[in-house]
């Protein structure tokens, strides 16, 4: 994968932003809107991800470091600067450098607000958790903009003109926000991979997207007063589409879609792409379907912007039909790149030519750019792309550094933001 990963922006765009959308209950409609509490008095922090059901994860402190408690605060160790510690579980707790914390959760807090895990250097703190089945979550709690920091440049090339860097941190900010607040008491609002935004912490910052991130510090996207899903993509092929047209979604006109000529010519507005049947029919079955030898591969009906809505798969043992965006991500999202598309089967292969990358909900990122350089303002482009739209500042206050029971009043403020 290319440095600044545009692959990356593709893969984001198709996966991610969906997966972390999805109901509990996947009857129910996925939740596009949410109230926007008043202005807030510091900035909101994120949980993010970073391993997940592990058994033990590789540490690093850099500088002397405390563990606590991160619901009271209470001081549970201490220690040195140290090049190698070991966390694994244990009946009684969490091991940590086989020192045995009688806790299923601590935080830790670094002098130097760095922590390494696996190698890879993240800011602010960390909090290790063991579940339910004894394995360990480990979760980087941190403030947005700091986290915002580490996604741009895995979303954005940042030698993209500034405007462009601009419309993707409020986008970014809006979608990892719009989270935090979907679900305040979870143990994590973001994953750090394609399941959410990618998030490489401390390494893959860069002093432009950082730049555009302290430039619209707070601003987020906003719909009648209340916040929405920024979704984004690659490259949408000429026109954006709706969510409700994607997904099960609650409509919502910032996310209805618009006509869409400033990505044209990008290097993913046009591909191809070429499967055996066999080949998609292990994958369908790896899913857990149960197909026969596949016979041919039909679209069925489309969206307003040409993409198919659904797929007729015909097998030995009859036809099932699929959401042309679940068929997309199971036969490999890299591949048929976006659902505007079109099939041909011949001689036990399905062809496909498509045009665009991802998902094609809310702003195209490759569109944001040519209009950043054709001299529109960011906030022009995400007006442009999420129609209806307002930038309202959720915060603006400096960025608060960790101290003593830093964390905890950061879930207090969380909580504080529905009144719990």
């Amino acid at each position: 994968m290319k440095k600044f990963g545009l692959k990356r922006i593709a893969a984001f765009a198709a996966v991610g932003i969906m997966a972390l959308s999805l109901p509990a209950n996947a009857n129910a409609p996925i939740r596009t809107s949410i109230i926007l509490p008043p202005a807030m008095n510091q900035h909101p922090v994120m949980r993010v991800a970073i391993l997940q059901n592990v058994d033990k994860a590789r540490l690093e402190f850099s500088s002397p470091y405390t563990v606590k408690h991160p619901i009271t605060g209470d001081l549970l160790a201490q220690g040195l600067p140290q090049k190698e510690i070991i966390v694994n579980t244990s009946e009684d707790g969490i091991l940590l450098d086989g020192r045995l914390i009688r806790t299923p959760h601590f935080t830790v807090i670094t002098e130097d607000e760095m922590v390494q895990i696996e190698g890879r250097t993240y800011r602010a703190a960390l909090r290790v958790q063991k579940n339910e089945k004894g394995k360990l979550l480990l979760v980087n709690e941190i403030a947005i903009d700091e986290y915002l920091k580490g996604v741009l440049p895995g979303e954005v090339d940042p030698r993209w003109h500034m405007e462009a860097l601009k419309a993707q941190a409020v986008a970014a900010r809006t979608f990892a926000l719009f989270q935090a607040l979907k679900n305040p008491e979870a143990p994590f609002f973001l994953t750090n991979d394609v399941k959410s935004q990618v998030y490489t912490g401390k390494n893959s910052e860069h002093i432009r997207t950082s730049e555009a991130v302290d430039a619209t510090r707070g601003q987020v996207l906003t719909y009648r007063g209340m916040l929405f899903t920024g979704y984004f993509h690659s490259s949408c092929g000429g026109r954006t589409t709706s969510a409700d047209a994607v997904w099960h979604a609650i409509p919502i006109v910032p996310l209805s879609g618009v006509t869409c000529g400033f990505c044209a010519g990008n290097k993913y507005d046009s591909w191809k792409s070429e499967f055996t049947f066999e080949e998609i029919r292990k994958k369908l079955n790896d899913r857990g379907y149960k197909f026969g030898t596949i016979k041919r591969i039909d679209e069925l009906d489309h969206d307003r912007s040409g993409r198919i809505k659904r797929v007729a798969i015909h097998h030995s043992a009859g036809t099932r039909n699929m959401p042309a965006s679940d068929f997309r991500l199971f036969i490999g999202a890299d591949k048929m790149r976006s659902t505007l598309a079109k099939f041909q089967n011949s001689g036990g292969k399905l062809l496909i030519t498509g045009k665009g990358w991802g998902h094609g909900v809310g702003m195209c990122q490759w569109g944001s750019k040519t209009m950043a350089e054709r001299s529109f303002q960011y906030d022009n482009i995400l007006r442009f792309y999420y129609p209806g739209s307002q930038i309202s500042q959720a915060y603006s206050s400096p960025i608060e550094k960790p101290s003593g029971n830093w964390f905890s009043r950061s879930i207090d403020t969380i909580k504080g933001w529905f009144g719990a």
